[in-house]
Protein backbone atom coordinates (compact mmCIF):
# COMPACT_ATOMS: atom_id res chain seq x y z
CA UNK A 1 0.00 0.00 0.00
CA UNK A 2 1.20 3.57 -0.13
CA UNK A 3 1.14 4.62 3.09
CA UNK A 4 3.31 1.64 3.43
CA UNK A 5 6.06 3.10 0.95
CA UNK A 6 5.33 7.08 2.50
CA UNK A 7 5.29 6.80 5.75
CA UNK A 8 8.67 6.84 7.94
CA UNK A 9 10.22 7.19 11.16
CA UNK A 10 10.05 10.94 11.01
CA UNK A 11 7.57 13.41 9.30
CA UNK A 12 6.19 13.77 5.48
CA UNK A 13 3.91 16.42 4.27
CA UNK A 14 2.90 17.69 0.87
CA UNK A 15 2.07 14.93 -1.03
CA UNK A 16 1.31 14.86 -4.83
CA UNK A 17 -0.13 12.58 -7.15
CA UNK A 18 1.22 12.90 -11.15
CA UNK A 19 -1.78 12.98 -13.34
CA UNK A 20 -1.24 9.51 -14.53
CA UNK A 21 -1.73 8.16 -10.70
CA UNK A 22 1.36 6.24 -11.02
CA UNK A 23 4.08 8.28 -9.02
CA UNK A 24 4.29 10.26 -5.97
CA UNK A 25 6.37 13.25 -4.65
CA UNK A 26 6.09 13.22 -1.34
CA UNK A 27 8.30 15.74 1.71
CA UNK A 28 10.30 14.06 4.28
CA UNK A 29 12.02 16.15 7.19
CA UNK A 30 12.80 15.42 10.67
CA UNK A 31 10.98 15.77 13.65
CA UNK A 32 12.07 19.01 15.09
CA UNK A 33 11.00 19.80 10.96
CA UNK A 34 14.20 20.42 9.93
CA UNK A 35 16.46 18.75 7.00
CA UNK A 36 13.39 18.54 4.49
CA UNK A 37 13.95 16.80 1.48
CA UNK A 38 11.72 15.63 -1.62
CA UNK A 39 11.35 11.79 -2.06
CA UNK A 40 9.66 10.27 -4.98
CA UNK A 41 7.97 6.56 -5.41
CA UNK A 42 6.67 4.83 -8.24
CA UNK A 43 3.39 2.45 -9.25
CA UNK A 44 5.21 -0.37 -11.02
CA UNK A 45 3.21 -3.40 -11.65
CA UNK A 46 0.43 -2.09 -9.48
CA UNK A 47 2.70 -2.44 -6.48
CA UNK A 48 4.65 1.14 -5.24
CA UNK A 49 8.15 0.90 -5.32
CA UNK A 50 10.25 2.08 -2.16
CA UNK A 51 10.98 6.11 -2.07
CA UNK A 52 13.93 7.15 -2.80
CA UNK A 53 15.26 10.86 -2.94
CA UNK A 54 14.80 13.09 -5.54
CA UNK A 55 17.31 14.29 -7.58
CA UNK A 56 16.56 17.55 -7.22
CA UNK A 57 17.20 17.90 -3.66
CA UNK A 58 19.94 15.58 -2.88
CA UNK A 59 22.19 18.56 -1.54
CA UNK A 60 19.74 21.03 -0.81
CA UNK A 61 16.47 21.24 1.40
CA UNK A 62 13.06 21.53 -0.37
CA UNK A 63 9.49 21.32 0.67
CA UNK A 64 6.23 21.27 -0.89
CA UNK A 65 7.16 19.01 -4.25
CA UNK A 66 3.94 19.50 -6.54
CA UNK A 67 3.17 18.10 -10.52
CA UNK A 68 1.89 20.53 -12.82
CA UNK A 69 -1.54 19.70 -14.50
CA UNK A 70 0.27 18.13 -17.19
CA UNK A 71 2.47 15.82 -15.40
CA UNK A 72 5.29 17.62 -17.43
CA UNK A 73 7.25 19.25 -14.35
CA UNK A 74 7.33 19.74 -10.56
CA UNK A 75 7.65 22.88 -8.84
CA UNK A 76 8.88 23.18 -5.22
CA UNK A 77 10.30 25.69 -2.68
CA UNK A 78 13.47 25.98 -1.37
CA UNK A 79 16.41 28.02 -0.34
CA UNK A 80 18.81 27.00 -2.89
CA UNK A 81 20.83 29.90 -3.81
CA UNK A 82 19.89 31.76 -7.12
CA UNK A 83 22.35 32.54 -9.82
CA UNK A 84 24.44 35.36 -8.99
CA UNK A 85 22.70 37.35 -11.46
CA UNK A 86 19.34 36.84 -9.94
CA UNK A 87 20.18 36.99 -5.92
CA UNK A 88 18.43 39.92 -3.70
CA UNK A 89 18.48 40.47 -0.66
CA UNK A 90 15.79 38.62 1.55
CA UNK A 91 13.17 40.47 3.21
CA UNK A 92 11.80 37.70 5.07
CA UNK A 93 14.68 35.70 7.03
CA UNK A 94 18.36 35.02 6.61
CA UNK A 95 17.66 33.04 3.53
CA UNK A 96 15.47 33.75 0.41
CA UNK A 97 12.89 31.10 -0.16
CA UNK A 98 12.11 31.06 -3.78
CA UNK A 99 9.78 28.54 -6.57
CA UNK A 100 11.93 26.13 -8.70
CA UNK A 101 11.10 24.08 -11.65
CA UNK A 102 11.93 21.03 -12.95
CA UNK A 103 10.93 18.80 -15.41
CA UNK A 104 9.67 15.28 -15.39
CA UNK A 105 9.91 12.59 -18.10
CA UNK A 106 8.11 10.14 -17.01
CA UNK A 107 11.55 8.39 -15.65
CA UNK A 108 13.73 11.20 -14.54
CA UNK A 109 13.89 14.55 -13.41
CA UNK A 110 15.67 17.33 -14.85
CA UNK A 111 18.02 20.34 -13.53
CA UNK A 112 16.07 22.67 -11.18
CA UNK A 113 15.47 26.01 -12.79
CA UNK A 114 13.96 29.44 -10.86
CA UNK A 115 10.55 30.31 -11.72
CA UNK A 116 11.60 33.77 -11.87
CA UNK A 117 8.52 35.59 -12.83
CA UNK A 118 6.92 35.05 -9.17
CA UNK A 119 9.73 34.69 -7.14
CA UNK A 120 10.79 37.66 -4.98
CA UNK A 121 12.71 38.83 -2.25
CA UNK A 122 10.22 37.88 0.07
CA UNK A 123 9.49 34.27 0.90
CA UNK A 124 7.66 31.85 -2.05
CA UNK A 125 6.84 29.22 0.30
CA UNK A 126 4.44 26.68 -2.03
CA UNK A 127 3.28 26.67 -5.38
CA UNK A 128 0.69 24.49 -7.51
CA UNK A 129 0.29 24.80 -11.63
CA UNK A 130 -2.94 24.09 -12.55
CA UNK A 131 -4.09 23.65 -16.64
CA UNK A 132 -3.98 27.00 -18.23
CA UNK A 133 -0.45 27.51 -16.85
CA UNK A 134 -1.75 29.98 -13.90
CA UNK A 135 0.61 29.59 -10.53
CA UNK A 136 -0.93 29.64 -7.30
CA UNK A 137 1.50 30.60 -5.00
CA UNK A 138 1.57 31.18 -0.93
CA UNK A 139 4.03 34.17 0.26
CA UNK A 140 4.93 36.44 3.23
CA UNK A 141 5.03 39.18 0.91
CA UNK A 142 1.90 40.01 2.42
CA UNK A 143 3.73 41.40 5.11
CA UNK A 144 4.44 44.41 2.85
CA UNK A 145 1.39 45.53 3.57
CA UNK A 146 0.22 44.42 7.06
CA UNK A 147 3.14 43.02 9.59
CA UNK A 148 0.87 40.86 11.08
CA UNK A 149 -0.27 38.75 8.26
CA UNK A 150 2.10 36.00 7.81
CA UNK A 151 1.40 34.40 4.35
CA UNK A 152 -1.23 35.33 1.89
CA UNK A 153 -2.16 33.26 -1.47
CA UNK A 154 -1.43 34.66 -4.76
CA UNK A 155 -2.19 34.16 -8.38
CA UNK A 156 0.34 34.26 -11.23
CA UNK A 157 -1.58 34.21 -14.76
CA UNK A 158 0.86 33.84 -17.61
CA UNK A 159 1.11 37.02 -19.89
CA UNK A 160 3.19 34.08 -22.74
CA UNK A 161 6.48 36.39 -23.02
CA UNK A 162 8.06 34.44 -19.38
CA UNK A 163 5.89 37.35 -16.89
CA UNK A 164 3.08 36.65 -14.81
CA UNK A 165 0.33 38.97 -13.70
CA UNK A 166 0.48 38.58 -9.87
CA UNK A 167 -2.77 39.48 -7.47
CA UNK A 168 -3.51 38.58 -4.42
CA UNK A 169 -6.50 36.18 -4.33
CA UNK A 170 -8.48 38.38 -1.87
CA UNK A 171 -11.50 36.32 -1.31
CA UNK A 172 -9.45 33.88 0.08
CA UNK A 173 -6.87 35.83 1.89
CA UNK A 174 -7.37 37.48 5.56
CA UNK A 175 -5.64 38.72 8.38
CA UNK A 176 -5.05 34.99 9.48
CA UNK A 177 -2.24 33.25 7.61
CA UNK A 178 -3.36 31.11 4.21
CA UNK A 179 -1.07 28.48 2.14
CA UNK A 180 -0.78 24.78 1.61
CA UNK A 181 -3.21 25.06 -1.32
CA UNK A 182 -4.30 22.56 -3.63
CA UNK A 183 -6.11 23.96 -6.47
CA UNK A 184 -8.15 21.73 -8.95
CA UNK A 185 -6.16 21.95 -12.65
CA UNK A 186 -9.49 23.11 -14.09
CA UNK A 187 -9.76 25.73 -11.28
CA UNK A 188 -12.87 24.70 -9.88
CA UNK A 189 -12.07 24.83 -6.55
CA UNK A 190 -9.40 25.56 -4.05
CA UNK A 191 -8.22 23.80 -0.81
CA UNK A 192 -6.42 25.69 1.62
CA UNK A 193 -4.97 25.80 5.08
CA UNK A 194 -5.89 28.62 7.35
CA UNK A 195 -4.14 29.16 10.82
CA UNK A 196 -5.98 30.58 13.93
CA UNK A 197 -9.43 31.21 12.17
CA UNK A 198 -12.36 31.30 14.96
CA UNK A 199 -14.23 29.09 12.67
CA UNK A 200 -11.52 26.69 13.13
CA UNK A 201 -11.31 23.88 15.58
CA UNK A 202 -7.67 24.13 16.59
CA UNK A 203 -4.14 25.90 15.20
CA UNK A 204 -4.35 24.50 11.20
CA UNK A 205 -7.75 24.07 9.49
CA UNK A 206 -9.03 23.04 5.80
CA UNK A 207 -11.33 25.79 3.95
CA UNK A 208 -12.16 25.09 0.72
CA UNK A 209 -13.47 28.43 -2.08
CA UNK A 210 -15.18 27.85 -5.41
CA UNK A 211 -14.45 29.20 -8.53
CA UNK A 212 -17.67 31.42 -9.62
CA UNK A 213 -16.73 33.11 -12.76
CA UNK A 214 -13.68 33.83 -12.75
CA UNK A 215 -13.94 34.91 -8.85
CA UNK A 216 -13.30 33.24 -5.48
CA UNK A 217 -16.15 32.32 -3.11
CA UNK A 218 -15.90 33.24 0.95
CA UNK A 219 -14.62 29.99 2.04
CA UNK A 220 -16.21 27.58 3.93
CA UNK A 221 -14.68 25.37 6.59
CA UNK A 222 -14.70 21.92 6.47
CA UNK A 223 -16.76 19.66 8.47
CA UNK A 224 -16.80 16.33 9.85
CA UNK A 225 -13.53 14.42 9.82
CA UNK A 226 -11.26 16.58 7.50
CA UNK A 227 -10.74 19.34 10.06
Amino acid sequence: ALRAVVDGPEGEAWISFHPSGKTVVFGRNTKDWKNHRVWVTRLIDGKWRPAEPASFTSDVEGTSARFSADGKSVLFSSSKPLPADLQVTPKDGKKDQNIWRVSWDGEKFGDPVPVMGINTAWAEIEAIEVANGTIYVSSTKSKELNPKNNVDIYQAVPKGDGTYTITVADAVNTDHTESTMYVAPDERLMLFHRANDPQGLGHDDIFVSYNRGGKWSAPVHLKGEVN
